[in-house]
């Protein structure tokens, strides 16, 4: 009779845990059906580089990534080269002190719905030497469908406020 009592016992503990078990995964699967779990909502959207040069707006596109690159360093510089890793192309130009430019760097290949990689700009100061200012860039990728097209309000890039002499 003891025996009984026990094996009752066992099989009554085990019983309760599956049914929070079962609980549990329904919550998990309704939190994901309605997309409270979608890790595109996650993703904080974030460009850092080194103190003086920043980019304050970006776009990352299944193709190209689009980096508003802003100058605070009190000098004007002669960016030589900004890579971000996971493109082939890049881009480069004179970026003037308290200018803002937008540089658009080709060759990527960016699938997935999220993207993290390091940028790497090259610069030269009114000293003439090359600095390398490295930096992390991270958010979700745009469509192309979502991407602004030429005809959007926005080109030139002057247009939007952006333009070479903000």
């Amino acid at each position: 009779m003891i025996r009984t009592s026990k094996a009752q016992a066992a099989l009554e503990f085990m019983a309760t845990y599956a049914w929070v078990i079962v609980m549990v995964l329904i919550a998990i699967s309704a939190l994901s059906y309605f997309g409270v779990l979608n890790p595109k909502g996650l993703v904080p959207q974030r460009c850092t580089l080194e103190a003086g040069i920043s980019c304050p707006d970006f776009t990352i596109k299944e193709d190209s990534v689009s980096l508003l690159i802003m100058n605070a360093k009190g000098e004007d510089l002669r960016i030589s080269s900004i890579e971000i890793e996971g493109c082939t192309g890049t881009n480069s130009g004179p970026l003037r002190r308290q200018e803002r430019i937008l540089y658009e760097v080709t060759g990527c290949n960016n699938m997935d719905s999220t993207f993290s990689g390091e940028v790497k700009l090259i610069y030269t100061g009114r000293g003439g030497l090359e600095h390398i200012a490295k930096g992390r860039i991270r958010g979700n990728v745009v469509e192309a469908a979502e991407a602004p097209t030429e005809e959007g309000p926005c080109v030139p890039v002057e247009s939007c406020g952006l333009g070479s002499h903000v």
